[in-house]
């Protein structure tokens, strides 16, 4: 879910479009035109008023809603005095509270180690991360101006010298609270293919639904296929420790070819290692101008992904 980015004319063309008579005029911007768009849960003017003033933040100029991940986790960005922001609104009957306080401690412990994120601000009466209001939890960021992945050799081997860190830094944090998930023998994943072929045909009715559920139940044999290949090589004995949960792209923002932040750790759980290097190699892998030159180039950006990964654990183990 990549939200602290610069804006993009294409999805950053909607904003805030009710008026705030408690802020200043400027508050709110946009041409008559601008409103909800269909599927994106919005902000209410009172709600923002509220939430914004739990923070130390001084006058507020404007807020634009920042159409980034999720539909579901509304997001505004939001200049004020004290500097520009990111806010993000999640329901806590989805995301439950321990798991948000959990990636809060992760993020904390990642920032006293200097580790490149996007800082979260505390509300100025709880000293709290997190600010909670009628049935939603809220988190304040500070906005980190970057670069998309430019899908550069040079870009791909700085995510994992990144990754590296990540698992360096968190190697001994406590994981005790932490959710333990993985993509490996997901009920999830199971789920997601029996009804991916109905997703497809509302989004596309001319779509091919009998060929379409065909491969889908093809796939969901081959998933728990090599699921079982994978117990039978032992990875419910491998090591497990706190893994950001959501490593790709999207959820890096770069700088001068290096990586300015890592965002979005809203999945951040306890799993082993390795899943999250396979991911990574995968996902810093796929170059979207199509499955040839994707699996072309597969192999060279994998293999960077994991060598600076290693690199960089290796100075962890031989150095202070």
């Amino acid at each position: 879910m990549p939200f602290a980015r610069e804006p993009d004319p294409d999805v950053d063309a909607h904003l805030v479009h009710d008026a705030m008579s408690t802020l200043p005029p400027g508050f709110v911007a946009g041409a008559p035109s601008d409103g909800p768009l269909k599927g994106w849960d919005t902000y209410r003017p009172a709600e923002v008023e509220i939430v914004l003033g739990r923070y130390d933040i001084g006058h507020i100029e404007s807020a634009h809603e920042y159409r980034r991940g999720s539909r579901s986790a509304p997001k505004l960005k939001v200049v004020a005095a004290a500097g520009v922001f990111l806010l993000k609104r999640r329901s806590t009957s989805r995301h439950p509270i321990a798991r948000i306080r959990f990636a809060h401690s992760l993020q904390a412990h990642l920032e006293r180690l200097s580790y490149p994120l996007a800082p979260l601000l505390r509300v100025h009466e709880t000293g709290s991360t997190l600010c909670l209001f009628d049935d939603f939890a809220y988190e304040l960021f500070r906005f980190v101006v970057g670069e998309r992945y430019d899908k550069s050799p040079d870009e791909c081997a700085r995510a994992g010298e990144v990754l590296g860190q990540l698992h360096r830094h968190a190697e001994h944090f406590d994981a005790s609270s932490a959710l333990s998930a993985s993509f490996h023998d997901s009920p999830s994943v199971r789920s997601a293919l029996d009804h991916i072929a109905e997703a497809i045909a509302r989004v596309t009715p001319t779509v091919n639904r009998s060929g379409l559920e065909a491969l889908a139940r093809e796939l969901r044999v081959l998933y728990a296929r090599a699921g079982d290949v994978i117990d039978l090589l032992g990875f419910r004995g491998l090591a497990r420790g706190v893994v950001h949960g959501d490593w790709h792209p999207g959820n890096l923002i770069y700088r001068s070819g290096g990586v300015a932040a890592v965002i979005d750790f809203d999945s951040a759980r306890a799993e082993p290692w390795i899943t999250e290097v396979a991911n990574g190699m995968l996902q810093f892998s796929i170059q979207g101008e199509g499955p040839t030159i994707w699996i072309r180039g597969a192999c060279d950006r994998s293999l960077l992904v994991i060598s600076r990964r290693r690199s960089v654990r290796r100075r962890r183990k031989s150095g202070p």
